[in-house]
């Protein structure tokens, strides 16, 4: 009865905040939705927030097309690619009269391309998909040798555990970190013929499943707590801690495991908001890595070192939790770890011809999104890219800072990152587009790819590495998309696996907190409002947005556990609004707060080393009119690393625009397969 009245009185106050909230003035407004401080509409689409949290419509009356065929791959116990790169499987979609479908029997490894040309289009809706996989050659080895070797590693037949499923159905693409968390996407077998085999039947929509999400606030005792003119931010705020506070207290000592983060999302994560929250529970983490020594992106599809160096992400995570507890004892532990990977990398990585350091992306895997299909490891590890020397920079950076604080000569690391600097500009810039390109390519000669990685823009803005003339020109010239940026730009051939032209929350977030340092007022306000949009529809922590048409992919059981979007929300409220910066000498603030944003936010319970904050913030823009704690103004918007206490902090901001206001929105376009040259 409390429950069915506590959805009754929501239901209730939903349909008075339909009439008092019609008159709300767009925060953002675009030709494909509009955001308001209530609400975002979207054709018939919408949501809406109250007091009890958000009602949606969305995957109610949102339709999912199916794709023109049905394109699917498999993948050995989560990590071990059938295909790299743009191949598949693939048959038309041609269901019989009970809208069923079975396909031919795979071979593993042997891609099969559909003929468009003669393919037949079915008006009998698709329900059910048998599927067949002959695995014998593989399974021969296996009987003579014991082993089979794949392209990247060897694989003993005791090691072999389970084979995945992935396609591009609408309700079953999965994003690869989050695959091994499918059971429903295991193949079964082998069956008496040797063929694994698996039957899925296609998600129908439940038409009396209430679309709400009715909020608890049981998270405010673990986090801090939001109060602002801005319900749309603050529900899309509390719904991100509320997942948060589930995954980490319901199970705090398996939580890194079960979740669906491989480290190095769960690195980026860290660096961007959860170690602000969960210092203690990052550390601990990071130092079981430590004591092992293995640092590595674990139960990801990247390519292991030296071809992908992502283990410099250990300890950009690591140097920021620093940052946050100022624990020297931790730094003195953490610095010989980082002193051997910065060895190795230089041996190993470093190109002397161009002063880059070699290897795969570091951003967001997998590989084959970043990629073209004619690449192999060789290729990609003799590429450069953006993301991964833009990383390496920063990490040189708290080298020398961590090298100078614990008494030792800082000028080794200093030299090497003025260097990588020089050489990232020198190759990776483009002045006729005014942003860099994402990877070079090439043996003697190095070519620009025809791409750009909004991520690894982010990187190399947030990093310093571009000065404000070149950021000023990125966030202004940049390509971007109605609901967000995609990871790569221009997208990929269509092909199985998720990435091709998808959004990730958290590039989306880091890309927010990269403008909003430049700063780029239009920019700020479309990074923020494009991830409000995608979690108040979906009513979750969206696990990616497609580029093309604004398809939230959001699984209600593994969006809760999705670490790294909801992050990504309170990455927008602690980087972007508040403009948390964490330093040597204390949390310094530099928030942004778009003109159509303007009101007062309030974060309580903020835990920052012995202290215990309620900060509120007070206008728009993103120069700093005022700053007082307890009351008393001080001249520099900081808390020094040596106060203690809990205390008031009042900002208000000069309510000025920043200078910059426009972005390149553009209509979504996919790369030509071959490669090109700029």
């Amino acid at each position: 009865m409390i429950q069915k009245a506590v959805v009754l009185l929501f239901a209730l106050t939903l349909i008075i905040g339909c009439n008092s909230h019609s008159g709300d003035s767009p925060l953002y407004k675009n030709s494909t939705f509009t955001l308001s401080r209530h609400m975002v509409k979207e054709g018939a689409l919408g949501a809406e927030t109250s007091s009890a949290g958000i009602h949606s419509n969305y995957f109610k009356n949102k339709q999912q097309p199916l794709p023109p065929s049905l394109r699917y791959t498999f993948i050995i116990n989560g990590k071990i690619l059938e295909f790299q790169g743009q191949n598949f499987h693939e048959v038309g979609i041609s269901p019989d009269i009970n809208g069923h479908l079975e396909c031919p029997i795979s071979t593993y490894g042997k891609a099969e391309q559909l003929n468009q040309k003669n393919q037949q289009a079915s008006t009998t809706p698709l329900k059910t998909i048998s599927f067949q996989l002959d695995l014998s050659a593989i399974l021969q080895s296996f009987s003579e040798k014991g082993y089979y070797d794949f392209e990247q590693e060897r694989l003993y037949e005791d090691d072999l555990n389970n084979i995945y499923l992935l396609c591009n159905l609408p309700g079953q693409s999965v994003l690869l970190p989050d695959l091994q968390s499918r059971r429903d996407l295991i193949m079964r077998g082998p069956d008496e013929k040797g063929l694994f085999y698996l039957n899925i039947a296609l998600e129908q929509k439940n038409k009396e499943q209430p679309d709400q999400w009715v909020a608890t606030n049981k998270a405010d005792y673990f986090y801090p707590s939001i109060q602002s003119d801005i319900p749309i931010l603050d529900q899309s705020y509390r719904l991100a801690v509320e997942s948060i506070s589930k995954t980490f207290h319901n199970n705090p000592v398996q939580s890194f495991q079960t979740n669906a983060l491989n480290q190095q999302h769960l690195w980026y994560a860290a660096y961007l908001s959860l170690g602000i929250i969960e210092p203690d529970l990052f550390r601990k983490h990071l130092e079981e890595q430590l004591e092992r020594r293995n640092i590595h992106a674990e139960n990801s599809l990247s390519f292991g070192w030296p071809i992908s160096s992502d283990r410099i992400l250990w300890a950009l995570a690591a140097w920021e939790l620093y940052m946050i507890q100022g624990d020297r004892e931790w730094l003195e532990k953490a610095y010989p770890l980082m002193q051997m990977i910065f060895e190795q990398d230089i041996i190993t990585l470093m190109d002397p011809n161009t002063g880059l350091l070699k290897g795969a992306n570091i951003g967001i895997k997998p590989q084959w999104s970043v990629y073209p299909n004619w690449m192999s490891p060789a290729d990609i590890f003799n590429s450069n890219h953006l993301a991964t020397n833009s990383a390496h920079y920063q990490f040189f950076r708290i080298l020398e800072q961590a090298s100078a604080l614990l008494g030792k000569n800082p000028n080794r690391y200093r030299k090497y990152a003025q260097n990588l600097k020089l050489a990232i500009n020198e190759n990776f810039w483009q002045e006729d587009r005014g942003y860099y390109a994402a990877f070079l390519y090439g043996q003697q000669h190095k070519l620009s790819a025809y791409r750009v990685n909004h991520f690894a823009e982010a990187l190399a803005s947030l990093f310093q590495v571009s000065n404000l003339q070149q950021g000023q020109s990125v966030f202004q010239n940049i390509p971007t998309l109605a609901y967000g940026v995609p990871l790569n730009y221009p997208l990929m051939q269509d092909a199985v696996g998720s990435w091709q032209d998808h959004i990730a929350p958290m590039a989306q977030s880091y890309w927010t907190w990269a403008a909003a340092d430049i700063p780029n007022e239009e920019a700020v306000k479309y990074g923020i409002s494009t991830l409000l949009r995608a979690s108040s529809l979906s009513m979750s922590n969206p696990i990616a947005i497609r580029g093309t048409n604004g398809t939230i992919i959001s699984h209600k059981e593994r969006s809760e556990k999705e670490l790294w979007s909801a992050a990504a929300n309170l990455g927008l409220v602690y980087r972007v609004l508040f403009g948390m910066h964490f330093n040597e000498s204390g949390l310094e603030f530099k928030p942004h707060i778009p003109k159509t944003y303007a009101g007062t936010y309030t974060l309580d319970k903020v835990k920052y080393r012995e202290n215990n904050l309620k900060i509120t913030i007070e206008g728009f823009g993103h120069h700093i009119a005022q700053f007082t704690i307890d009351g008393v103004e001080f001249p520099k918007a900081e808390i020094p690393n040596d106060m203690k206490g809990s205390h008031e902090v009042f900002i208000r901001l000069d309510r000025q625009l920043a200078d910059q206001k426009e972005i390149n929105l553009i209509a979504p376009h996919k790369l030509l397969s071959s490669p090109m040259q700029n």
